[in-house]
């Protein structure tokens, strides 16, 4: 779930970047660095695109590190691992491999930079950051909502361990001189 604050501030703020969790994108008014301090524990990389952002450069380095710092903040969480070993075994398979990562990523980014792309059209390049994150606790879990759209998705009850990827997007900063 997003932070209200989250909310509040890309309804005053005049720029917005882009976000997406699991594909579904929204556009917010926070920096990259405030979305990851108010967001769940996980693994994460930032990236940046090249070809007048058309690519995201090194693509494949990152999603095989984020897989394995994934896989390796599973490992070593022992409260985790001695709640629900099933569940963490399944995590683990499901995003601490770059090939069971990588198509989650890509829809979740692909998401955030056409919501981008919707506010700020043409090229530039873009600073893409992505956080793997999970849910080892049984409970309860809900969506958020947007700027656009006051109605929230409905709070569902989690039956078991689940992961979630969320991307911020945002122009790449200029080079210091």
């Amino acid at each position: 779930m997003l932070p209200p604050s989250w909310l509040a501030a890309a309804c005053a703020m005049s720029e917005l970047f882009a976000v997406a969790v699991d594909g579904r994108a929204a556009l917010l008014g926070v920096s990259s660095k405030q979305w990851l301090v108010e967001s769940p524990k996980g693994a994460y990389t930032t990236a940046r695109t090249c070809a007048d952002g058309t690519r995201i450069f090194e693509w494949d380095m990152h999603v095989e590190r984020t897989a394995a710092s994934a896989a390796t903040m599973l490992s070593g969480d022992s409260s985790a691992a001695a709640a629900l070993p099933a569940g963490v075994e399944e995590l683990i398979s499901s995003v601490g491999t770059a090939a069971a990562l990588r198509p989650r990523l890509d829809q979740s980014v692909a998401a955030a930079v056409r919501a981008y792309r919707g506010i700020r059209p043409g090229g530039g390049e873009l600073k893409i950051t992505v956080l793997v994150s999970w849910e080892t606790d049984i409970g309860m879990d809900a969506s958020s909502s947007t700027c656009e759209g006051a109605a929230e998705s409905p709070t569902r009850a989690t039956s078991r361990p689940h992961s979630s990827v969320r991307v911020h997007v945002g122009p790449l900063p200029p080079i210091p001189p």
